[in-house]
């Protein structure tokens, strides 16, 4: 129950982030490399580590800001790889 809920707090925290943010989190807690990364957001590999940074700080920032005491929910974000296809569709809006 307990595990349930701490779910539910990070999936509504990650719904109040752009969506680039989300589909990066995403990808990360998936286990995507960081060349898969850029080329689902269409970006060279070098960046995805400042967006990723920036995307963690934003979540932490809104996670700390709900009352949270920290991130630590690495497997909490996705149990499985997103589908490319919708993560690139998104990416691009």
């Amino acid at each position: 129950m307990h595990q349930d809920l701490n779910r539910i707090e990070v999936e509504d925290i990650l719904n109040t982030l752009p969506v680039k943010d989300q589909l990066l989190l995403k990808m990360k807690m998936a286990g995507l490399s960081y060349s898969e990364m850029a080329g689902v957001m269409g970006v060279s590999k070098g960046s995805v580590g400042v967006m990723l940074m920036r995307a963690m700080n934003r979540f932490k920032k809104s996670y700390e800001g709900n009352g949270g005491k920290g991130v630590n929910q690495k497997h909490e974000l996705s149990e499985r790889r997103p589908n490319l296809v919708v993560c690139r569709e998104a990416a691009n809006r």
